[in-house]
């Protein structure tokens, strides 16, 4: 948003997508007749994921949750 300082304590909701929303963070496994589909990282998605967890280390962020799809 024009004006805001985005500098100042909050929450934020950030989206990030991939170049032309590409499939390359995760697969399905499992077609859920006999087990539920889960979601597996591939290994953009996982270093995706170390990322957003390292933020954790800066003094004042807190990632409260995240889902990569």
């Amino acid at each position: 948003m024009d004006g805001y300082d985005y500098g100042s304590s909050g929450a934020y909701f950030i989206t990030i997508c991939s170049k032309d929303r590409k499939n390359i963070l995760s697969t399905v496994v499992g077609d859920g007749a006999h087990d539920v589909p889960k979601i597996v990282l591939t290994t953009i998605g996982e270093v995706i994921e170390k990322y957003i967890l390292s933020t954790n280390r800066i003094e004042d962020v807190y990632v409260d949750k995240y889902i990569i799809m």
